[in-house]
């Protein structure tokens, strides 16, 4: 799935060669040719409908050749032309299938990912969250949420401009990313504003992201000469409320906490309910 579009093209093609040559060889008894639709439709998923395309006539080709060469069909060159066109019609439809599907997920994905930055919106927050709280309620292991917003972000594009302003955030967001784990998830929910959800993190493993996600941040703005901080509201539960609003609400109260304190700080609010202490069992005399 990492490989680039011409990668998997050239894999295809190979493929493609070879069960040609299989099919060839093999003879007209032994029906190889539906194989081809493999490499047809991983070629047009992956590589796109243009090279999509090119694979499948390849893979007509290869046919064609396969049963002229063989021998198997050569006196009756009109059956040759109508399994052909069968075989053409086939890898037509998966290459539709296989554009629909790109569609699809091209769909979904800009449904889910803030168009400024490329990180997750708001929308995909709430489904990783609704996710993550069936998981806390479960084994009662923390999640953290938490909500950053840029000090004096209205002063960067009053003086240097919208444009400086985007770059600012996008800057913002490519750090949140690059600091957190594969499982956590940063999000541009306004604005300026930005979330974080971490996930099986207790009170003191969350704060030692917190108090390094600060201080990328701010190096990140100084290298650029950006004159601005970070408020940081964050709240580590083990309870978390039922809906994405209310969780970004609680930390959002926290992070106003910390704008009210002068800006520039974290107030992080831990909840977690105490772990209940079972008796002890009476010792059984003997």
């Amino acid at each position: 799935m990492g490989r680039s579009p011409r990668v998997v093209f050239a894999l295809a093609m190979i493929t493609v060669a070879a069960i040609g040559w299989l099919d060839l060889t093999t003879g007209p008894d032994f029906g190889l040719s539906l194989f081809l639709a493999v490499p047809v439709f991983i070629a047009a998923d992956r590589a796109g409908p243009r090279l999509g395309a090119i694979v499948a006539a390849s893979s007509v080709g290869a046919w064609v050749v396969a049963r002229v060469l063989g021998g198997g069909q050569t006196a009756r060159p009109a059956l040759v032309v109508w399994n052909a066109s069968v075989r053409a019609a086939l890898f037509g439809a998966l290459l539709a299938l296989a554009v629909a599907k790109r569609r699809l997920s091209h769909e979904r994905h800009a449904a889910s990912t803030d168009t400024l930055t490329g990180i997750a919106n708001r929308r995909a927050l709430s489904d990783a969250f609704l996710r993550e709280r069936a998981r806390v309620l479960r084994s009662k292991r923390p999640l953290t949420v938490v909500y950053i917003d840029c000090d004096d972000f209205k002063h960067i594009n009053d003086r240097f401009g919208h444009e400086c302003g985007n770059d600012l955030l996008r800057t913002v967001a490519a750090t949140l990313v690059s600091g957190i784990r594969a499982v956590d998830l940063a999000a541009r929910i306004g604005g300026d504003e930005f979330a974080v959800m971490l996930v099986d993190s207790d009170p003191q493993h969350a704060r030692a992201i917190l108090d390094r996600m600060r201080s990328t941040l701010r190096s990140s703005m100084v290298q650029r000469g950006w004159p601005v901080t970070f408020s940081i509201g964050a709240v580590t539960m083990d309870n978390p409320p039922a809906t994405t609003d209310e969780a970004l609400q609680l930390a959002d109260r926290l992070m106003y906490r910390a704008k009210r304190s002068g800006k520039d700080a974290i107030v992080h609010e831990i909840l977690l309910e105490p772990t209940p202490i079972l008796p002890e069992r009476e010792a059984t005399s003997n």
